[in-house]
């Protein structure tokens, strides 16, 4: 599933089909934070928790947001950005309860930790039938789950984004020391 190459937002169609089965099998966060810098990481990371806000018209200031998605790309840095974008759908959709009031930092974790409650049936689960295959089957399955280039390189339009940012914030913050 190449979320960032098309429409990446919560709610867009991809994210809208997105199963946990494919979920797991995305991009590990850790690998975006040690291939393209911790920046590029938290700043996807931080794109899906303004959309999240701005569904539950929620206003996070831009150090808050930045703060959790540091604090999530730090903590679970094993999971999937594909789960994160799993995780916010569904809790959009109500999946995880009701959000009463203002979306805070504690009720994304919550859902975060719910998630991996269901990630853990969905591997025991997964477990169990591999177990019930043969050793034929078994194989063509590890193939069948690992022969996918393109997840190398579905991350590119928007680490070029973060890049640009990034040296857009350089270049401005230059030329203010420059001016000023």
């Amino acid at each position: 599933m190449e979320l960032l190459n098309q429409d990446n937002t919560i709610v867009s169609k991809q994210a809208t089909d997105l199963t946990i089965s494919e979920a797991i099998g995305g991009t590990q966060i850790s690998f975006l934070a040690k291939s393209e810098g911790e920046m590029i990481a938290v700043g996807l990371v931080s794109k899906l928790i303004l959309e999240l806000s701005i569904f539950f018209n929620t206003t996070f200031n831009a150090d808050g947001v930045k703060m959790i998605a540091q604090m999530i790309v730090r903590q679970y840095w094993y999971m999937k950005y594909e789960e994160l974008v799993l995780i916010f759908r569904d809790a959009i959709a109500g999946k995880y309860g009701k959000v009463y009031g203002q979306l805070s930092f504690a009720q994304i974790m919550e859902w975060i930790e719910k998630h991996e409650q269901n990630r853990n049936e969905h591997f025991e689960q997964s477990h169990s039938e591999m177990k019930q295959l043969d050793v034929s089957s078994r194989t063509n399955f590890v193939i069948d789950t690992l022969g996918d280039d393109k997840k190398q390189n579905k991350w590119q339009r928007a680490v070029d984004f973060w890049k640009n940012y990034e040296n857009e914030i350089k270049e401005n913050g230059n030329s203010k020391n420059a001016n000023g």
